[in-house]
């Protein structure tokens, strides 16, 4: 009788398995994304009959069955698809004697203390209770947040407001709240089947429902896309990963020190050592996100911290420092001081021009060393210098010297290359420089004494080649760093007096922690100014990846003619009065360019996603450019969806163009004749375009009046390797997405995530933001013309304004180049439409595929004539052809003959238009790759492997679909003749009618006779299948 007991209790497990392909442990969201964020992860079901009482047997058992019955109504089918596909996280409960939730609730209802929602009280009373619980939970969340102007971090709080600003509007739905927007969450919770659910818990359910909304996180199913939730009720970040921070310590008990040299040593070891002193650091404490966008903060200048954690004392003249930590004394302290001294001594000039040579070198040095190390120093290495040396020697030194220019001797301006790259120093003689200079700078007894010195130096040199050679996008972790060092053999990480022991657990983790500070030091503030005070720093617009070093020399030589250009032809200097009042008097800021070598010339990219620092006195970071252009940015992409025919002949990545073939290649049909094709480019596309003629057009795009932007939250689990299920998942991917949605549109967050946001997501949840704006096209219209027409552009000091074409890098610069280039096509290249012809463009590279060889040739003439008015200039070298064609500037280039017509990276067949790639460009495929070096860099490379497959997998289908046989099935041949396809079916008929031999005699008499003369051989005229 026990053991039927107990299964009774566990009754809630069978209706887990009623159906187990959605009530299932080892789903990716469940398994790799809440089990970590959470102590326990359980079904709404589960979750109910585990906090029923005890007494409840009745409740308990009519909920555990609830389901199993066939037939059922639809309200119970909606109910038990809510129990079991619903999850409920919570933590580990924390008992608070103070709770006062229940008394409150009977005050708030203002009724008896009872709970008295039956079955059989009806619907209508349920739906009430039900939404006055969600009312009242609302409510006490608000009630706990004591701060004033604060609100709760909580999904049902969202869009609820302790009182209305002048002009709001809303209404008073919570008592003492007003509602500013619509909450989807709430709306969901007081809609079926919750209502029923509540019902159906009795006694019990009003404080079950109460405890559920306030102590655990729910996320419901959607039948939408594959295995896709939506959050409910909690706070937003519970699946964010935060680190813990710890304050900075005041050490108040400061020595007195007598010595100049000996404060500017302590004050480098705060440099090199700030977690021994309390100081903030890459290791313990907290990035402030609102002063800085980068994953570590910039050390480079600590004095104002210092000042704040080690105040002078008024009244003391001498210097005053804290006190020295213990495991920084005697060896430490000395070979810090050493380290000034040799960087003081080391002739940085003089190494760089022995590893890293340059035509532009001076022939005759200067004897002076002081000039040799300083003339190259950056405001980050003299700000170090600041601490190696005296503060205000090291200030006059470097001021005096920035002034003196260079000797006039003769100097050799480096060759003309094909290519901006060959003028960039070679990666090994960088390598060299680097760890010469390191080796001369840092004392050896830092890396520890006799072999153990040899090997860890050898290794930290070895990893400062590699961080050399890194790509864009590779990273290299401290972690990376001291693997293979002896790091407990390093005698002046040794205490005093224990140096012939062995050590414990917390002096090895100490000496560890000192020694990693140390790294880090080495690399973020000696190694990276080093370069940056010598080299600049870029990435190739061909050579994807990797990273070319420029000597500061080269740079000016080769960017001061091109900046030149820039601001005679596309900027116009402004007055810094007028910049500064311009940008005091709007939102968007100012934006900076910087220059990619592209062949043998430079191309200016403006960073428009830099956060800049506010004006005032508490400076944080203000929101980017590209941040603030968000609405406009969702405008144009739902246009885009209402109104594609506006965009022409546009396609918004190379993966279009598969779809658009493969659909002319069905219209054309098989008998088609031969095919030309035209390809031209515009030169220089987005600085060209008139800013006049682009602001009018893109006035005709909207076509309603008002949009309302709304933003909701995609989570979903971190990317682990599928059919290894005991590895560990890696971190939750969060991202926000905004959608704009069309006047007078009332649809709701479920019923868009039903019909378009979930359709194509899995293993999701969604989360809304109840916060909605909406904008009037004027205004959204008004901040892209300042955007196009008044962009700021600081170089240097001065500010300039762009005159001629639109902003690169902007996030509305591709629709407004489509948009644009769609017009033209509309006015001068109407004679294009037809059934015959396709064209294609990509940003500004035109394609023509037709049957029509004047029509060909017409394009070609009419873009090779220009158009004035849209700022269109053919490139002719870039102009190609599959025919023979002659032009008023003279041949135009042929394709040679090859597999196919180039065209974006791919290779397009000229009469079966079968794609293939253009395996001549990935020769490099060095340069196209990234390496990730981590701890499981296994893992990391099937990620990437497996969703690059997952983007690819629609263009390959298309491929396969769309291709010829000869270009599905290469090298095939075929090699069946007729007679061998007539005894086959021969065969297979005699099989089939001799089972019916009354019907049939005389045809399978006639089968047989005919299956042996074929069987052998006695047949004329045998033809092979073609």
């Amino acid at each position: 009788m026990a053991s039927k007991s107990k299964r009774k209790n566990t009754c809630n497990d069978a209706s887990g398995s009623k159906k187990p392909k959605i009530h299932s442990s080892e789903t990716p969201v469940r398994r790799d994304l809440l089990d970590r964020c959470y102590a326990r992860v359980t079904t709404l079901r589960e979750h109910i009959l585990s906090n029923l009482p005890s007494s409840s047997r009745l409740r308990r058992k009519k909920i555990a069955s609830l389901g199993q019955k066939e037939g059922i109504a639809e309200i119970e089918a909606q109910l038990v698809h809510l129990l079991d596909t619903s999850l409920v996280c919570t933590h580990q409960p924390q008992p608070d004697p103070q709770d006062t939730r229940w008394e409150q609730w009977v005050s708030f209802s203002q009724k008896g203390d009872e709970s008295n929602v039956t079955i059989s009280d009806g619907l209508f009373k349920s739906k009430y209770s039900q939404s006055e619980i969600v009312d009242f939970v609302i409510w006490l969340l608000f009630s706990r947040e004591l701060k004033a102007g604060k609100r709760p971090k909580h999904l049902l709080c969202d869009g609820f407001r302790r009182g209305a600003a002048p002009g709001d509007q809303g209404g008073a739905v919570v008592p003492g709240l007003f509602s500013l927007y619509p909450n989807s969450n709430v709306k969901a919770l007081r809609e079926a089947p919750w209502p029923h659910l509540l019902a159906l818990l009795g006694q019990s359910g009003e404080k079950m429902m109460i405890d559920l909304l306030l102590d655990g996180s729910i996320y419901m199913a959607l039948q939408a896309g594959f295995r896709n939730y939506r959050q409910l009720s909690d706070i937003l970040n519970r699946c964010s990963h935060t680190l813990k921070a710890t304050g900075l310590k005041n050490e108040a008990d400061h020595s007195k020190l007598e010595m100049e040299q000996r404060h500017n040593t302590i004050k480098v070891m705060m440099y090199m050592f700030p977690r021994q002193f309390g100081l903030h650091n890459v290791f313990t404490s907290q990035i402030d996100t609102s002063r800085t966008a980068q994953q570590f903060q910039d050390y480079t200048l600590r004095e104002d911290e210092i000042t704040l954690a080690f105040p002078q004392k008024p009244d003391k003249q001498d210097l005053q420092l804290p006190k020295l930590p213990k495991r920084l004394r005697g060896d430490a302290e000395r070979l810090v001081g050493r380290l000034q001294v040799r960087h003081d001594r080391c002739s940085f000039i003089e190494l760089l021009r022995h590893y890293c040579p340059c035509a532009l070198d001076v022939q005759i040095r200067n004897p002076r060393p002081a000039q040799k190390k300083d003339s190259t120093l950056s405001y980050k290495e003299k700000s170090l210098q600041t601490t190696l040396n005296a503060p205000s020697q090291g200030r006059r030194t470097t001021k005096k010297q920035s002034r003196k220019p260079q000797p006039s001797t003769q100097v050799h301006p480096p060759p003309q290359p094909s290519s901006l790259v060959e003028l960039a120093t070679p990666l090994s003689q960088v390598s060299a420089f680097c760890q010469a200079v390191l080796s001369k700078v840092i004392p050896n007894q830092f890396w520890g004494d006799g072999e153990t010195q040899s090997h860890n130096k050898a290794m930290i040199l070895q990893k400062v080649d590699h961080f050399v050679k890194l790509r864009r996008f590779e990273t290299m972790s401290l972690h990376e760093i001291s693997q293979d060092l002896k790091i407990t053999d390093i005698s002046w990480l040794q205490p005093p007096g224990l140096r012939t022991q062995k050590p414990s657990q917390t002096d090895t983790t100490k000496r560890h922690e000192i020694f990693y500070e140390l790294l880090y030091y080495t690399f973020d503030s000696l190694l990276i100014p080093l370069i940056r005070s010598n080299f600049y720093v870029t990435e190739s617009n061909s050579h994807r990846y990797q990273v070319f070093y420029f000597r500061h020399e080269i740079w000016k030589y080769i960017a001061e003619p091109s900046m030149a250009m820039l601001k005679e032809s596309m900027f116009e200097e402004v007055k810094l009065e007028d910049a500064l009042q311009t940008l005091q008097s709007r939102r968007l800021g100012f934006s900076q360019i910087r220059l990619l070598p592209k062949g043998g010339k430079l191309r200016p990219i403006m960073n428009l996603r830099r956060r800049a620092l506010t004006r005032g006195a508490n400076k944080v970071l203000g929101p980017s450019i590209n941040s603030i252009l968000g609405p406009v940015h969702t405008l144009l992409k739902l246009e885009k969806t209402l109104n594609p025919s506006k965009l022409g002949s546009t396609m918004f990545s190379v993966s279009d163009i598969y779809a658009r073939l493969k659909g002319f290649k069905e219209r054309l049909g098989s008998n088609h004749g031969r095919l030309y094709f035209a390809k031209v480019d515009v030169q220089a596309a987005f600085d060209t375009i008139p800013q006049a003629a682009v602001i009018n057009l893109m006035g005709s795009v909207p076509s309603q009046a008002k949009y309302t932007v709304t933003k909701h939250v995609e989570v979903k689990p971190g990317e682990r390797a599928e059919l290894q299920g005991d590895r560990t998942a890696t971190k939750a991917i969060r991202r926000w997405h905004a959608n704009a949605l069309r006047e007078g549109d009332v649809s709701g967050f479920s019923k868009r995530l039903e019909t378009d946001l979930a359709g194509k997501k899995k293993n999701t949840i969604f989360v809304d933001s109840a916060v909605q704006k909406t904008h009037g096209v004027q205004e959204l219209l008004s901040l892209l013309t300042q955007h196009v027409e008044q962009n700021l552009v600081k170089v240097g000091k001065k500010y300039y304004r762009q005159k001629m074409g639109i902003p690169q890098g902007s996030v509305l610069s591709s629709f407004l180049c489509n948009y644009f280039y769609a017009d033209l096509e509309r006015k001068h290249l109407g004679f294009l439409v037809g059934p015959d012809t396709l064209l294609l463009r990509l940003i500004d590279d035109f394609l023509l595929i037709t049957l029509d060889r004047n029509k060909a040739i017409r394009f070609v003439e009419t873009m090779h004539r220009g158009l004035p008015e849209y700022g269109v200039v053919v490139n002719p070298k870039k102009t190609l052809v599959n025919f023979d064609m002659w032009c008023s500037g003279g041949d135009i280039d042929k394709m040679d003959e090859g597999p196919g017509f180039p065209y974006c990276g791919l290779l397009i067949d000229c009469q079966t238009l079968d794609i293939t790639k253009d395996r001549q460009r990935d020769l490099g495929i060095a340069a196209s790759l990234t390496v990730d070096f981590g701890h499981a860099p296994g893992q990391n490379f099937q990620r990437k492997i497996l969703r690059t497959i997952t983007k690819t997998i629609d263009v390959a289908f298309l491929l396969l679909t769309g291709k010829s046989r000869k270009m599905r099935y290469p090298q095939y041949t075929c090699d069946i003749k007729k007679t061998q396809v007539a005894l086959i079916a021969c065969t297979a008929f005699t099989k089939v009618l001799a089972k019916k031999p009354a019907q049939y005699a005389e045809v399978v008499a006639w089968l047989r006779t005919e299956t042996e003369r074929l069987g052998s051989g006695k047949q004329r005229g045998a033809r092979q299948v073609t």
